[in-house]
């Protein structure tokens, strides 16, 4: 098998300050050499695939920690090869798999199942998140030893808190003896509304979630991770006084990491003005107060990472009016369009894009980093920042078409994602404008 050769493009790896036009070479799997363009041209070889990028970014492949893939036990909504194959053509060559399937992720053999199933999808590599307890319930912990031993790379219990403090004091000191991340989506079960609590929800005369709400859940599992010493990763941030806390949290060493989702960075309670059942997610959209914050928070270093929560659903699922239909976005393909925009409109830099979607993650979750660095593993995801196209439910890989993106037209996509040196995804020509 012959190199492949990524060239003509912008080399970004912020772990390691380079940001210079440049090639990549790959050979069996790992980065070969990472030429700059000052070297001047690669000398061919036969068998070699050249891709020239165009001035694209290369840079380290994206890592998403928040997905679910619905299989097994919800095919009729994504599988794991439609949902990898949509991660590749979101630029991610890794996807965190959420444990709420059915069986749940919560025993050895549920793990096998999926990874022998992911191993042929030819897309996104899945990375396994087991359940912290049994069934996802509120008693039991899971064997998270031999769920690590299978390959899982952390521990959740998906959209639920963990309800009793003793329990996630249990499971944050259990997991840390086997060196695995919590990761907690951290808001108070007793205000389930579907609107930020303010002016919006009176307007639309919706249930509401107030900002305390997070702030109250945040506060105490803050509070367990300093008490324990162990590694708690905080999902979903939605409000400026729940960043504030985990700003605070970090300043004092307490060993705790966040992520925010695109859309929360996007879209505000104003968005839910047609009731429309796509703009419904957990937790809610959040006033632009919130917005701008998260925004801020972006290249501050208090975010670690941006997510896509991708959660697909069936059309029949969303069918509904807004406050039955369900809840969730099918997000992998256009996290990287939306963080373009927060490049374009100054909040981020290149650089600062790839720490929040390459880098950053693989630190919350303690992985080994990959970088554009000679014989490390060749994950790579190429940005091309002016490639147009329109999203609609022909260009979207998954299944899960419920986006409130839909006919909208983005400046900038993945364009190439490349996984163990493999190219699994080549952005077609046809998709600019659909």
């Amino acid at each position: 098998m012959g190199r492949l050769i990524l060239e003509q493009g912008r080399l970004i790896d912020p772990a390691h300050q380079l940001d210079t036009p440049g090639a990549v070479i790959i050979e069996e799997g790992r980065i070969r050499a990472v030429v700059p363009a000052t070297d001047g041209p690669i000398s061919a070889e036969p068998g070699d695939e050249r891709v020239d990028v165009r001035g694209a970014w290369i840079a380290p492949g994206f890592v998403d920690m928040r997905a679910s893939l619905r299989e097994p036990g919800y095919e009729h909504k994504e599988d794991i090869h439609s949902g990898l194959q949509a991660g590749a053509a979101g630029g991610y060559t890794s996807v965190c798999a959420l444990p709420d399937t059915d069986p749940v992720m919560d025993r050895p053999s549920v793990v096998v199942q999926v990874l022998e199933r992911a191993a042929n999808a030819r897309g996104a590599r899945l990375l396994p998140i087991a359940a912290a307890t049994r069934g996802l319930g509120d008693e039991h912990l899971a064997p998270i030893g031999e769920l690590a031993d299978a390959g899982c790379v952390a521990v959740t219990q998906g959209e639920k808190p963990i309800g009793s403090p003793r329990l996630m004091r249990r499971i944050l000191e259990y997991c840390g003896g086997f060196e695995l991340p919590v990761l907690t989506s951290a808001v108070d079960p007793t205000f389930p509304g579907l609107c930020d609590e303010g002016i919006w929800s009176t307007r639309l005369g919706l249930p509401s979630t107030p900002a305390a709400a997070e702030t109250m859940a945040l506060a105490r599992d803050i509070a367990l991770a300093e008490l324990t010493g162990q590694r708690l990763h905080l999902s979903r941030i939605s409000t400026k006084a729940g960043l504030e806390l985990v700003a605070r949290a970090k300043d004092q060493g307490i060993p705790v990491t966040c992520d925010v989702t695109a859309h929360h960075v996007t879209l505000t309670t104003a968005a839910l003005v047609d009731y429309d059942p796509n703009t419904r997610v957990w937790p809610p959209l959040r006033s632009e107060a919130d917005l701008e914050a998260l925004r801020a928070g972006l290249g501050s270093g208090v975010i670690d990472a941006v997510v896509s929560d991708h959660q697909p659903h069936h059309l029949e699922d969303k069918a509904h009016e807004f406050p039955v239909a369900a809840s969730g976005v099918s997000a992998l393909e256009t996290v990287v369009p939306l963080m373009l925009e927060r490049v374009a409109s100054g909040d981020l830099d290149p650089a600062g894009l790839i720490r929040l979607l390459a880098v950053g993650p693989m630190a919350s979750l303690g992985l080994e980093p990959q970088g554009l660095m000679e014989g490390h593993i060749a994950d790579l995801t190429v940005v091309d920042p002016s490639r147009t196209w329109t999203v609609t439910r022909d260009t979207l890989v998954s299944q899960g078409k419920n986006t409130p993106f839909l006919d909208r037209t983005f400046a900038g996509r993945a364009t190439f994602t490349v996984v163990a040196g493999e190219l699994v995804y080549r952005a077609s020509e046809k998709q600019e404008l659909s």
